[in-house]
């Protein structure tokens, strides 16, 4: 095996092994909102005074799950790439 073809195996390893953990990461986000929704149901006052208050890190917080996401896109889409090349070189 060629020293390219060992780099981008390792690096497609690792790219795969990294969208795995943003899928993870995505996962709890959501089952995080779901109980936001629960409380939610439960305290309104009280979610409603909560959500009020950290306004300014709920923005914050809404940024965030938007570069992970964005993340996320980017990995699959190199891990796209990086199986192309492989299969390339492989006819070579």
């Amino acid at each position: 095996m060629s020293k390219f073809k060992y780099e981008i195996d390792q690096r497609l390893r690792y790219s795969l092994e990294h969208a795995n953990h943003i899928s993870l990461c995505l996962k709890h986000f959501e089952i995080t909102k779901k109980i936001d929704r629960e409380f939610e149901k439960q305290n309104f006052f009280i979610s409603f005074l909560k959500n009020f208050f950290n306004l300014p890190i709920n923005i914050l917080y809404f940024f965030k799950r938007l570069k992970i996401y964005g993340e996320y896109q980017w990995t699959l889409k190199e891990i796209e790439i990086l199986k192309k090349e492989l299969e390339e070189y492989n006819k070579k």
